[in-house]
């Protein structure tokens, strides 16, 4: 259609054009190939290989503007077949590997497959020139359109189809993260509750050891106060035994009275050693309690 419409007096570049734009289909049948199926990522080996292709068909392209004419064609004929062959190949890898809409594309490679086959062999002289034959590359490709049509749009419903997946899945994350926020708003309201409560409790504990303190300081003067008592018995214990001793040197006749008031002394001196001691073991415990309250 080319050299009819665009250059029909120009048969030399018609003869440059055919195997030019092969390789020009073959160029952007790859780089398709690899952006529907995110080969990249689906199947690394066969992408590797579509790579391959793509930089053998550059340089048939390159060879198709320069060298001969037949040979040019031959070998844009032959990288077609591959290119058929390998990208029906890559469908099938990508859509038995999960790909869903690689279904319609492995067809419409399929159908394409037959009708570029069919036109190289009757090209490269093994079939015979029919209608058939000759239309059957335009007839694998309608059918191909047709069938990627339908591929791109399973492609573009299974990508919605992931938007509201993606979508429902960040609605349910954020809705967590509402109740996680409401839930941590509840125990920091908890927690200021228990503050305050605590709060009240240690007010109470340091008026309570205030008052312990008190009583101990209380409970320390008390015990002075027996210790000075207990010091004034026993003062007043000794002054009765020295006067007790004179009047053992000066009155003889009042040996029985001296001898009463020396027991009561003895009696006043045992009594006033137990007070000292109560008074010890009393300050003791005062000391232990003042240790505790600390």
């Amino acid at each position: 259609h080319s050299f009819q419409y665009l250059w029909p007096s120009l048969p030399q570049i018609e003869q440059r054009a055919i195997p030019f734009l092969i390789v020009s289909w073959i160029i952007t049948s790859t780089l398709f190939t690899r952006s529907f199926l995110r080969t990249w990522e689906t199947v690394r080996r066969l992408d590797r290989a579509l790579l391959v292709l793509l930089a053998a068909a550059i340089a048939a392209a390159v060879f198709s503007l320069f060298g001969p004419v037949g040979r040019a064609t031959t070998v844009s004929i032959t990288l077609c077949c591959a290119t058929a062959l390998l990208t029906t190949a890559t469908g099938f890898a990508a859509w038995a590997g999960g790909f869903r809409a690689a279904r319609f594309f492995m067809l419409a490679w399929i159908v394409f497959a037959v009708g570029v086959l069919t036109y190289a062999l009757k090209s490269l002289g093994l079939l015979p020139s029919t209608p058939l034959t000759q239309q059957a590359m335009n007839v694998g490709t309608a059918v191909e359109t047709v069938l990627i049509s339908l591929a791109l749009g399973d492609y573009i419903l299974s990508l919605r189809r992931d938007q509201e997946r993606t979508r429902a899945q960040e609605r349910r994350q954020a809705e967590e993260r509402g109740a996680k926020i409401s839930e941590i708003r509840d125990l920091a309201t908890s927690l200021s509750d228990v503050s305050k409560a605590m709060s009240g409790v240690m007010e109470r504990l340091g008026r309570s050891s205030q008052d312990v303190a008190a009583a101990l300081a209380e409970a320390n003067s008390t015990v002075a106060e027996i210790e000075r008592s207990a010091a004034s018995v026993a003062g007043t214990a000794v002054r009765i035994a020295d006067e007790s001793k004179a009047r053992s040197q000066g009155f003889g006749r009042g040996r029985s009275a001296m001898d009463s008031t020396a027991a009561a002394i003895a009696r006043a001196r045992t009594e006033s050693d137990r007070i000292a001691a109560m008074s010890g073991a009393l300050f003791s415990h005062v000391q232990e309690i003042d240790d505790v309250v600390g």
